[in-house]
């Protein structure tokens, strides 16, 4: 069979895969919601353990978008313990900013319903709330941070710099555990940033484009397409 033709099968096997996990109800145990950048964990059993989803974070300063400056947060849901009324999650944050310099402080988002309390362990080990930075960002309820005040609108000298992927573990407790809970209005806060002479600071909303199943089948059948290719050269 010629590389085209096993290219071409290939090809047509990673589409095949990736369309099934779109439609496969196991693929999307998170639901997640486009219009209003949510995602929904079924507190109401432990099905959703395991599950992870992926969020975005443009970035900007004083109002405007600036090119380059970005993020991602990957979300698993770690735990959901009936008996104790808990919700465990890890959250492993990357500054993927390509302009010279930026520093994720902050990490926060909106959750439906209230918990009783919130705790975090990790790089970002604070919980705050309250005076969100800039006009982009919408209601929130907790942000996390390794330093700074009490409040989300700076996060001290901590976070994550250019390049580094950190992580932090939230836990939240509830009286009564929900049949399911929502998270919403993702942000971040970015300090230290260099590349735009509109200031040194900024924020960036998230966005839920997939679950973060779909990048893993897609970098798998790519790279099993190129393990065929090159074991079909060595056959020619």
């Amino acid at each position: 069979m010629s590389n085209r033709l096993v290219a071409s099968a290939l090809a047509a096997t990673a589409c095949l895969a990736v369309t099934g996990a779109l439609s496969a109800p196991e693929a999307q145990a998170l639901s997640f919601n486009r219009a209003n950048e949510s995602f929904t964990i079924n507190t109401s059993n432990e099905d959703d353990e395991g599950e992870s989803l992926l969020v975005l974070f443009n970035g900007f300063v004083e109002e405007t978008l600036i090119p380059g400056l970005t993020a991602e947060a990957l979300f698993t849901v770690d735990d959901i313990d009936l008996v104790n009324k808990l919700v465990k999650l890890t959250v492993e944050i990357t500054n993927t900013t390509t302009i010279s310099n930026s520093r994720v402080s902050i990490l926060g988002f909106d959750i439906d319903p209230n918990p009783t309390s919130v705790t975090s362990t990790g790089i970002f080990n604070i919980v705050a709330s309250g005076n969100p930075p800039g006009n982009k960002v919408g209601p929130v309820e907790f942000c996390f941070k390794g330093a700074g005040g009490p409040n989300c609108n700076g996060g001290g000298g901590a976070g994550v710099s250019k390049g580094n992927t950190g992580t932090f573990n939230p836990e939240f407790s509830y009286s009564t555990l929900p049949a399911e809970i929502t998270l919403s209005n993702f942000f971040v806060r970015y300090q230290n940033v260099d590349g735009t002479p509109l200031g040194t600071s900024g924020v960036g909303v998230g966005q839920v484009p997939t679950p973060a199943l779909l990048p893993g089948l897609i970098g798998m059948g790519v790279a099993a397409l190129r393990k065929k290719q090159g074991e079909t050269a060595e056959e020619a």
